[in-house]
Parts: C-alpha cells; sequence; structure tokens
C-alpha cells in the first residue's frame, strides 16, 4: 500500500487540475471568438494594437492611426510591444486577430499564476489557493479581460508577485539582489500599466516602516533609472497640440489639468467613490443592470472583502499590497475618469483573500454557535447557513450567465457594429487617397481596415461630471472645428458611435451636425453609416436644413458593451459612463 500511495498524484496535482478545469470558459470564449470583432470594445485595446503595429514596423513608440503619427506618450510600451510580436509573425490584418487572441488569453494563467504566488505566501494552503484561483478564472468580469488586449491581467500578475517578493524583502535575512530584481519587476509593471508608478511609492513606505533602509535604496536605484528614462522619452515628445483631443490622446497628466484639474476632489470624489464601490461588487457578483437590490449586494461582498483585507494585513503582518491599493484608491479618488471594474480588477488576489479570510471567520462563528448552548442559537446558525448556501446558488447562476450569456452576446453586439461599418470602409479604401483623414468614434479600428488616419472626440470629463448636456451637445458639434486644425476631410458616423455618457446628449449633438448642410454634406450612405465630407467653411456655427438622419442607436440591454469606460463583464454603476481615459 506504501508502494502504490508513492506512485498516486498529490494534492498538488488534483488542485492544478482544478484549476485548469476552472479555464474552460474563458477557453471557450477565445476560441469562439478568436476573430475578435470586438477588438476596439474599449477603445485603448485597438490603440494598443496600433501603437504594437508601429513598433513592428519600425516607427517606435507611435499612435499610427492619429493624423500625425504623434508619440505615444499616454500609454507606457510594455504591452504594445509585446502585441508587437503578432505584427512580426503575421503582418496581415484582420488575419493575425487569431494570434492576437492567443497571445492576449495567455495572460489569464500568468494573472493566476502570480495570484497563487501571492496566496502561498500569505500561509494558505493548497486547497486554498488552488479554490481561490479557480473563483478568480471563472468570474466573468476576469473572463472578459482573458480576451482583450487590455492591461488589466498582465499588470495584475506582475503586481501580485511584486508584492509577495517585497514582503519578503522586509525579513531579516533578505539578499541585497532581491531588493535590486524586483526593483525591477517594478520598473516592468509600470512600463506595462501606468499604475505601476504608484508602487514606487508603497514600497518604500513599508520597507522603511520596517526599517530596511539598504533595501529600500538598493529598490529604488533598480526601479527608478527606467521609469525616469520613460518619463524623459515623453518630455522629450511633448504633444503635439494643446487641443482636448490630442491631449486625450497623447498625455493623461495634461488631460487632467485641461478638464478636472490636478485637485478637484469635491467635483470627483463622490461621483468617483460611488463607482468604485459598485465596481468593487461587480468583481464579486456579476451584474448587467442596475438593479437597487443586485448593487446593494455586490457592495456589501465588497465592504466584506475590504474588512478582511484588513484583518488579513493585520493578522500576516504583510500590508504591502494593502499599501499599495491605498495609494492607487487615494489617486483614484481625484482622477478624471470614475474607477470602474477595470481599474480594480489588478487588485482581485488581494480583495479575494480578504473575502475568503472574512469567510472563514463567519464558518467559524458559526461553529460555536452551532456547538454552543441553546437551540436558539442552533436554529440562528442553520438559518444563516441556509441563506449562505441560496446565496451562493444564486452567486452561482449570475457567474453562468455572465460568462456564457452577457459575454457572448457582447461580442455579436460588436460584431454586428462592426460588419454594419465594413461597407463604409469599404468606400473609404475606393474612393479616398491614402493621405486622407478622417473623424470616427472607432477610430484605431477604422485606421487598421482601410489604412486612413482618423481621431474621434471624447467627451470632456468635466462636462459629465457637472452633468452638463447642453455643453456635451456643443462640444460634438464642434467637430468640424477640430477638423480643420487637423486637416481632416470626411467625417464617418455610424449607429453605435457615442456609446458613452451622457449618450442621449452626444448623439444629440451628432444629429444636429448631420443636418448641418452648409459644412457636411452627405457622401455615402448604409443601412448603419452614414460618411459626410466637410465642406471648405468649417468654423461656423452649426446651421443648416433638414437632410438624411442618423441611423437610430441598437436599443437593448447591452448597454454597458457601449460605453468604453466599462468591461463588458458587468453594467449598471448608478451613474453615468465615459469613454475610457483609464490607467494604460
Amino acid at each position: 500500500m506504501g508502494d502504490l500511495r508513492r506512485w498516486l498524484p498529490g494534492k498538488g496535482f488534483f488542485a492544478v487540475l482544478l484549476v485548469g478545469a476552472a479555464l474552460a470558459p474563458s477557453i471557450r470564449l477565445a476560441w469562439e471568438w478568436r476573430r475578435m470583432p470586438h477588438l476596439g470594445i474599449y477603445h485603448d485595446d485597438s490603440l494598443y494594437f496600433v501603437t504594437a503595429k508601429s513598433w513592428a514596423e519600425g516607427k517606435g513608440h507611435r499612435i499610427e492611426s492619429f493624423p500625425g503619427e504623434p508619440a505615444q506618450t499616454k500609454y507606457p510600451p510594455g504591452l504594445p510591444l509585446l502585441l508587437s510580436l503578432v505584427w512580426r509573425i503575421n503582418p496581415r490584418f484582420p488575419e493575425n486577430l487569431p494570434l492576437l487572441m492567443l497571445l492576449v488569453w495567455t495572460a489569464l494563467p500568468l494573472f493566476l499564476a502570480g495570484a497563487a504566488f501571492y496566496f502561498r505566501d500569505l500561509g494558505f494552503g493548497v486547497w486554498k489557493t488552488a479554490l481561490l484561483c479557480a473563483w478568480l478564472a471563472v468570474t466573468p468580469v476576469v473572463i472578459g479581460f482573458s480576451t482583450m488586449a487590455m492591461t488589466e491581467l498582465w499588470f495584475g500578475a506582475q503586481l501580485a508577485v511584486i508584492v509577495a517578493l517585497t514582503e519578503q524583502l522586509g525579513r531579516p535575512g533578505s539578499r541585497w539582489w532581491w531588493a535590486l530584481g524586483t526593483g525591477g519587476l517594478v520598473a516592468a509593471a509600470a512600463l506595462t500599466r501606468s499604475a505601476g508608478v504608484f508602487l514606487l511609492a508603497s514600497v518604500p513606505i513599508g520597507l522603511v516602516w520596517r526599517r530596511r533602509f539598504k533595501e529600500t535604496a538598493l529598490f529604488l536605484a533598480a526601479a527608478a533609472p527606467p521609469l525616469a528614462a520613460w518619463n524623459l522619452w515623453k518630455l522629450m515628445h511633448p504633444p503635439p497640440s494643446g487641443d482636448l483631443v490630442t491631449l486625450y490622446y497623447t498625455s493623461y497628466s495634461a488631460y487632467q489639468l485641461a478638464t478636472v484639474g490636478l485637485w478637484n476632489p469635491a467635483l470627483t470624489a463622490p461621483y468617483n467613490l460611488n463607482t468604485l464601490f459598485t465596481g468593487l461588487g461587480k468583481l464579486f457578483v456579476f451584474f448587467d443592470e442596475n438593479s437597487l437590490g443586485v448593487v446593494t449586494v455586490g457592495r456589501v461582498l465588497a465592504v466584506g472583502a475590504i474588512v478582511g483585507a484588513v484583518r488579513l494585513v493585520r493578522r500576516t503582518g504583510k500590508p504591502q499590497f494593502a499599501l499599495f491599493a491605498l495609494v492607487y484608491g487615494a489617486v483614484m479618488m481625484i482622477w478624471h475618469f470614475p474607477p470602474d471594474v477595470r481599474f480594480i480588477t489588478p487588485l482581485a488576489p488581494l480583495l479575494f483573500a480578504g473575502f475568503a479570510e472574512e469567510a472563514g471567520r463567519l464558518r467559524r462563528q458559526l461553529a460555536v454557535a452551532w456547538h454552543g448552548p441553546g437551540r436558539s442559537n442552533r436554529a440562528a446558525a442553520a438559518g444563516v447557513a441556509a441563506l449562505l448556501l441560496a446565496g451562493g446558488a444564486w452567486w452561482a447562476r449570475q457567474t453562468w450567465y455572465g460568462a456564457t450569456s452577457f459575454l457572448p452576446a457582447a461580442f455579436q453586439e460588436r460584431q454586428r457594429a462592426l460588419e454594419g461599418s465594413l461597407p463604409a470602409y469599404d468606400w473609404v479604401r475606393k474612393n479616398t487617397a491614402p493621405a486622407t483623414r478622417f473623424f470616427a468614434y472607432d477610430d484605431a479600428v477604422f485606421y487598421l481596415y482601410t489604412g486612413r488616419h482618423a481621431c474621434s472626440l471624447a467627451i470632456p470629463p468635466n462636462l459629465v461630471y457637472h452633468n452638463d448636456e447642453e455643453g456635451v451637445v456643443r462640444f460634438v458639434e464642434s467637430m468640424p472645428k477640430y477638423a480643420r486644425r487637423f486637416g481632416i476631410q470626411y467625417v464617418l458616423l455610424t449607429a453605435t458611435d457615442f456609446r458613452l455618457s451622457p449618450t442621449g446628449a452626444a448623439r444629440r449633438g451628432a444629429r444636429a451636425l448631420a443636418r448641418d448642410t452648409e459644412r457636411l454634406q452627405l457622401v455615402f450612405a448604409a443601412e448603419s453609416s452614414r460618411i459626410y465630407r466637410l465642406t471648405a467653411d468649417v468654423g461656423g456655427p452649426a446651421k443648416g436644413v433638414e437632410t438624411t438622419e442618423l441611423p437610430s442607436e441598437t436599443e437593448g440591454r447591452l448597454e454597458v458593451v457601449r460605453s468604453r469606460g466599462e468591461q463588458p463583464a458587468g453594467a449598471g454603476d448608478g451613474g453615468k459612463r465615459r469613454r475610457a481615459g483609464g490607467q494604460g
């Protein structure tokens, strides 16, 4: 019998098998949508891929789709460099999209590996670690990002490993080269996603608190130079113009200053805090509508996870992940974009660990009540346990719906939108010169299909925070004014444009613009798209007579997909959406 046990697989094997099985929903989604018609669902993802194309063609870190092809000083080069492998292997678009999907999906197992490394560092056992990783793997939010060219999972994997390694630096006997290696990893993380720069604050705080001054110096010596070089390069390539369109594409900081200001918590914090807690809830339970009850349940679970994270830090004495979350969260309160669930996804290992800590505490309390004296205590424990079982069944239903119904439906909607735009793309290729410039809402995707430079209008966040719908209308109507500056000759309007907040006001502005026959001339019309030529006089106010209406926007429950500021695995934050302008 002893010899037989030696040859049987151990619990580690079955734990890995469990996590592997949990990857099945994401594998199925990635395979079924390997042609990626949803590219551009966040706008950021298509810009990453366009920048990757620039790297592969030897142009460097540039926004190849934008008029003038300025330097890409908004997003760091880490992900575009990685995605450039797709263009180097197969430079034909869209035939290379299945290869892009394969590369994008690999971020998920890396994310789970990083989370497992962090859980084990906390002292979690093999099965507890495996269960948490499996939970992460079937979470619709995580599944959604595993099929998109975004930084969330790549950065999340790096972050989990970094905080676990950093905890080792705070202990006696740590090697000096650990500090240098960790600093190098932080530099890599910050060059993958801009939020990684906050590790330059949170890691030294934790090390200095433990009086690890040598490790702090070595860490900064390795982390600071690459980030200093990146920021020096950005200073050497300033935005080519100070208008809002250019700043939106090229500079987080300049766009922040030009819209909400560097420090305006009275304007941003209430809205951002509301969005933050809704996003936290979506990480734990899937919902795609503004149901007050579902949102409340999600927020309660999120609060429980935060409380559990605090208890976890106190019990283990390992604060590094929490320190980063505090610094990151403080910045999110004043940021010009509400921190929805995509901002929170890299923090998922910390939050899931906190949830597990609080769940374990509740389990122990129920056990005490069940084994304690008195029937009332036992009845109360049984009632709470039954409620938890019912809640677990409801969670499973919501998760199944999100992974197998909502996400495919979201991608189908994007596919229909793409198919509706293809006739317009074909007209552009056949009837315009390669140097022709356009306004197009999905500008990067438009460039990939047509080869024509384009840009779009992102609604300034200050208008959204002030709920200034008339200001939004006027801003959209100002499109011809920007056209003169960028040398743009045509405007493409489609049925799914301005899937952002406030959607109604933005589309009113677009309809008014389409009726302005003195500045726009209709040259192409299809079922779901229109192309207008801008006349020579584009500087005056919008005026004209009635002409062809824009296609009506598709109605339906997938409104979240029409908002680039919200990931497609959840919706309904009780507030308005805006185009993605988050951490790249």
